[in-house]
């Protein structure tokens, strides 16, 4: 479940999150947890992709699994600070993505709160190979939002 595809659907664009009025995002929002349900109600795994950098967000996408009685896991990227910020430099030059603002990229960096053993967390830190990973990590017809 993209976000962002959502956002796009309503015609808003990569670097609009600024502009992107509170009601709208309020339906965006919605809009993404009730796909995420009826994803999950037709057994499907999903992957929900957007920031959640905070407890607070990943809070209420766990309760909307829990309306439906869905089993949640985080899903941490342990990437240092700074190699995300290396990253996002290399990417104003290379353009190999879009152009995250430096206001948005800054907000996201400042609110972040790491996840902690109560949210039900797997941590897959890059320096690992992503295929072992998976293999040691995710179980085969495992549901989880």
């Amino acid at each position: 479940m993209n976000i962002d595809d959502i956002k796009f659907a309503h015609g808003f664009e990569w670097a609009d999150d600024d502009r992107v009025p509170d009601d709208a995002w309020a339906k965006i929002f919605q809009e993404s947890y009730k796909k995420t349900l009826k994803y999950l109600e037709e057994g499907s795994s999903v992957l929900y992709d957007c920031a959640n950098q905070d407890r607070a967000s990943r809070d209420r996408l766990r309760a909307v699994a829990a309306s439906g009685n869905f089993p949640t896991k985080v899903l941490h990227v342990d990437t240092p600070v700074e190699v995300v910020k290396q990253r996002w430099l290399k990417n104003k030059t290379s353009k190999e993505r879009f152009d995250l603002p430096e206001d948005i990229f800054q907000s996201t960096i400042d609110t972040y709160e790491p996840p902690t053993s109560g949210e039900n967390v797997m941590v897959y830190n890059q320096s690992v190979d992503l295929a072992s990973w998976i293999k040691n990590n995710i179980k085969s017809g495992e549901t989880t939002a």
